[in-house]
């Protein structure tokens, strides 16, 4: 699935879904985001066998093994959790299909003229593994890597890369204090670790709690953040952006009704605004932008739901 920018395009985000998942899952994502100026291209994996014999998409046909222990079945310390993984293969020629589809991706992108420093690679789960491998193999440096709820792939070979010398790719990883599926102190304790840092990667391990194996408002709002800092653009500057339309809950996910009629301040200021001429409306365009992301980012964060949920207990 892809959403193109609705501005002029400057940038792009490749963001890829979790086990069982698929692009369509995440697409209403784009325009929660309010990036006018990105385009957002939500690949979907090919069918794989997991560990419990069901073939379903994913990125990688991960093991038992490293189910158990990214999950902390045994009750170790994460640099105990840290040593055991460092000897876990997850299925090496799945990940390595899956890492060459997305750098094809990335290629395509910077060959139609988008510079590769505004390219984020961004995914859930197992896709953060394959969104994070990526980026280390990227011939150039990418503007930076989105990682939620990560999982963690070890004894994945990798070359140093050409643009190294550079600096530091900035990697944000954020993952729920209740996820029990991959413990946040294990995630933290690579993330921060020295094999992240030998490889490149600038990271900011944001903790959220209440939080599982899932999103947030609050996650996804750190995740927009990181993305205008990473691949900044002048929506909320330019006179003639358009506003965010305020989406509710219940509406199906791929709808794309204009639905403003709520009584908020957004709705009511919204035509009178994008009509006006005269200038010092920038505040105000900027704060009804921020509660429309704010309440579309809510319904997005309410209303997805893992796919694996059901076969993540069958793994464990």
């Amino acid at each position: 699935v892809t959403v193109k920018a609705s501005q002029k395009q400057s940038a792009t985000v490749i963001l890829l879904h979790g086990m069982a998942g698929s692009g369509a899952d995440w697409a209403p994502l784009a325009e929660a985001l309010h990036l006018p100026w990105a385009k957002f291209i939500f690949p979907t994996a090919g069918q794989v066998a997991v560990a419990a014999g069901t073939d379903v998409r994913s990125w990688l046909a991960v093991s038992r093994a490293s189910v158990k222990v990214h999950s902390n079945a045994l009750n170790a310390v994460p640099s105990v959790m840290a040593r055991m993984h460092s000897k876990i293969n997850d299925d090496l020629p799945s990940v390595e299909a899956s890492i060459n589809l997305v750098l094809e991706l990335v290629k395509k992108e910077i060959a139609s003229g988008v510079p590769a420093e505004r390219i984020i690679l961004a995914g859930f789960s197992h896709g953060a593994a394959i969104a994070l491998e990526a980026a280390l193999r990227s011939e150039e440096k990418l503007g930076g890597v989105v990682a939620l709820s990560p999982w963690f792939l070890a004894g994945i070979p990798r070359e140093s890369p050409k643009w190294r010398e550079q600096g530091d790719i900035p990697a944000l990883f954020c993952h729920g204090l209740r996820d029990k599926i991959v413990q946040p102190a294990f995630i933290k304790y690579i993330a921060e670790g020295e094999d992240m840092a030998l490889a490149g990667v600038a990271a900011d391990v944001q903790l959220f709690a209440g939080l599982a194996h899932a999103v947030s408002a609050q996650e996804l709002t750190a995740v927009r953040n990181f993305l205008l800092k990473s691949i900044p653009g002048g929506a909320a500057t330019d006179p003639n952006a358009q506003l965010p339309p305020i989406r509710k809950a219940g509406v199906p996910k791929m709808s794309m009704a204009k639905l403003w009629g709520d009584g908020s301040s957004v709705s009511q200021q919204r035509e009178r605004l994008l009509d006006e001429t005269q200038t010092g409306l920038a505040e105000q365009r900027l704060a009804l932008e921020e509660e429309a992301v704010a309440n579309n980012l809510q319904v997005f964060a309410e209303t997805w739901k893992d796919p694996a949920e059901d076969l993540w207990k069958s793994l464990g």
